[in-house]
């Protein structure tokens, strides 16, 4: 229920222009088609911002009464200044030495500073990500931590979720990271994840995020690395002429179900000598996987692991942006989540009842 309900948070910080052109759906404004989404009352909006510039996404911070929660939600890529900030596509670590701790991380409810020794628990060395996300992240939690406690200290009993298509997915998750010791009841759900970090940091390996990805989107397996990685492929493809000739011999033309066991195995046997001689680091989708396959109306959602997005695919349909849309997003967890509904009063999805 959670990932279908703020599906539509996600969506409706994209503003109604966009919405009018992806839904046919005309709202008039920004606002109404903010409140129009998610059904909020206007009095629970505390801030938003619409214009956005580099390494400041779009976001609106809201009470959502009903499921007991304070909502911050990160818009993802929708004008060029969104493009610079994906542009800054190198690593980079969440915090810089000549960081104000304070302004960043610490809880200082009744007047009081994080001691040193909180900083130490606290203070998320490991968390290593993309560069522009990682500094969206800083700029939205400066600009919105004290805010998040002064809701959660007068809202008793609330939790945090923090969410976010795409890009602005990516920053949700990154400030999951910074505030998960911060604000233990703090949740991330995003929505189509590009790729974040690499293995073994976090938010890759986070247990408070929960991404969802459709087949065929193309920046769930898109950074630097997958990029180097294929670019180098091709190019030993394109100069060691015996082995193209002898794979276009095997496969030109051909399904894979076509395919001889022996062509089969010299197939496999090359495709693992490509990714022996190159694994360059590369960055992926944030926290806990589920991955949706199969479309109209056929469509599927299992767990995978982060190792699934290790490959840029080369396929005729991979520029094919569409199922990368907020709004498809939006459209399947919603029609996921009548599906259940109609099969069982009290469901249980991700280890949690809902509903």
């Amino acid at each position: 229920r959670d990932l279908a309900h703020y599906s539509s948070y996600a969506t409706a910080i994209y503003g109604w222009k966009v919405l009018a052109m992806l839904t046919g759906t005309i709202y008039g404004s920004d606002m109404a088609a903010l409140l129009g989404k998610t059904g909020l009352d206007p009095v629970d909006i505390v801030s938003v911002r619409w214009d956005s510039e580099p390494h400041k996404p779009a976001y609106f911070l809201a009470r959502d009464h009903e499921n007991q929660s304070i909502v911050l939600s990160i818009r993802g890529t929708i004008t060029m200044k969104d493009v610079l900030t994906d542009l800054f596509f190198e690593e980079d670590s969440a915090l810089q030495e000549e960081d104000d701790y304070d302004a960043l991380l610490a809880k200082m409810g009744a007047g009081q500073k994080a001691t040193l020794e909180d900083k130490d628990n606290t203070c998320p060395n490991s968390v290593r990500a993309h560069q522009g996300m990682v500094h969206s992240a800083r700029e939205i939690a400066r600009e919105t931590r004290l805010e998040v406690e002064a809701l959660l200290s007068t809202n008793e009993g609330y939790r945090l979720v923090l969410l976010g298509h795409s890009m602005g997915g990516g920053a949700a998750a990154i400030i999951g990271s910074f505030w998960r010791n911060v604000f233990p009841r703090v949740v991330v759900y995003i929505f189509g994840s590009p790729c974040v970090s690499p293995l073994n940091s976090l938010p890759t390996n986070s247990d408070i995020v929960f991404s969802v990805l459709r087949e065929g989107d193309p920046f769930s397996a898109l950074s630097i690395g997958h990029v180097s990685d294929i670019s180098k492929q091709i190019a030993m493809l394109c100069e060691d002429q015996t082995l193209r000739n002898e794979a276009l011999s095997k496969v030109q033309n051909r399904n894979v179900v076509d395919l001889s066991s022996t062509d089969l195995s010299w197939c496999c046997e090359q495709i693992s000598e490509l990714r022996r001689k190159y694994n360059t680091r590369k960055h992926y989708p944030a926290g806990q996987l589920y991955y949706i396959s199969g479309r109209n109306n056929q469509e599927k959602i299992s767990r995978v692991e982060p190792e699934h997005f290790g490959e840029m695919l080369i396929h005729k349909n991979m520029t094919d942006i569409s199922r990368h849309y907020f709004t498809n997003y939006e459209k399947v967890l919603k029609r996921f989540y009548d599906k259940i509904e109609d099969l069982e009063p009290n469901p249980i999805i991700f280890g949690r009842k809902i509903g």
